[in-house]
């Protein structure tokens, strides 16, 4: 996320509805079933000038700290509105609002002024790393947008994006530039991946494509999922990883105990870059198309070693 200002963002317009309608099945995985998705979408939207894989990432963070608000039984509203603001918190200018809102616990009034402060978390001891909402407002702000939070103790709190209106609207026949679908065709990729937010959306994305998604949250389980004699075709992993396997580690024993397994990393640091001979290296934030086409590449390459 944007929280690292050593990753970089890619901005383009979008259509805020578009998207939030598009991520349905990645927020109903993130809720429990006892929670209510609703939303609440302004008609004649202006399209948003951001990073939209960040944009997904920031919601979906957003919408995992409502769900950890709600004891039980309860209501997530995703709302979107155009504004506009004459100095309001330093902004000028014509705004997208991206809103989440909560029916939880509420955030107490002393700590309201601190939620966007790395690594401080209204969570119990070993439930948040207090990175969250920070790394949202790193978005927002390196976006040329902000954030605010709003809340009262025991009635629920909610969260607002506010990102810049796109100077142009979307062009009419921007659907036909898109890149061609991709058809996973059931290939089966181990997805390794220690963060709870960018899991969820990046197997729902796969999935959605036709892939078959197996997680592992280390580079140490991935490893017992591989010697256990699971069936995988491609092993994508993160290169940062917690324990003592991280990617590059991973990458090196895999290429030595399975050669004909295709591998691909992701970072988002440059001088992780280095990487493995061969081995192909996505830098952060990707999109998924791009990610897709890496897949088809290795994929085929393991299949077809010298050609066809």
């Amino acid at each position: 996320m944007a929280f690292s200002r050593r990753q970089s963002l890619q901005p383009e317009a979008f259509d805020v509805r578009d998207q939030l309608l598009g991520m349905r099945s990645f927020l109903d995985r993130a809720l429990r079933a006892d929670i209510r998705l609703e939303f609440d979408l302004e008609p004649d939207l202006w399209p948003a000038m951001a990073d939209p894989v960040q944009f997904e990432l920031a919601v979906l963070n957003l919408a995992t700290n409502a769900r950890d608000a709600i004891p039980a039984d309860g209501r997530v509203v995703i709302g979107a509105s155009n504004i506009e603001r004459r100095g309001e918190g330093g902004l000028h200018g014509a705004f997208v609002r991206v809103w989440v809102q909560d029916d939880g616990r509420g955030i107490a009034p002393e700590a309201l002024n601190r939620v966007f402060e790395p690594f401080f978390t209204t969570k119990g001891l070993g439930r948040g790393t207090g990175l969250g909402l920070s790394q949202v407002y790193g978005f927002c702000q390196q976006s040329g947008g902000g954030a605010t939070v709003e809340s009262v103790l025991d009635r629920g709190a909610t969260v607002a994006l506010l990102l810049p209106r796109a100077e142009a609207a979307l062009a009419a026949g921007e659907d036909d530039r898109r890149p061609a679908v991709v058809d996973g065709d059931g290939a089966r990729i181990l997805l390794v991946e220690d963060d709870p937010v960018v899991a969820p959306v990046v197997m729902a994305a796969l999935e959605d494509l036709g892939y078959r998604v197996l997680r592992a949250t280390s580079g140490e389980e991935a490893l017992r999922c591989l010697e256990g004699g699971e069936e995988v075709d491609l092993l994508f992993s993160d290169v940062v990883m917690p324990g003592s396997v991280d990617g590059i580690a991973l990458a090196r024993t895999v290429r030595l105990r399975l050669p004909a397994l295709a591998v691909v990393l992701t970072t988002g640091y440059s001088e992780d870059h280095i990487g493995l001979e061969g081995v192909p290296v996505l830098s952060k934030p990707y999109q998924i198309e791009a990610l897709t086409k890496i897949f088809q590449e290795e994929l085929a390459r393991r299949k077809w070693p010298n050609g066809r």
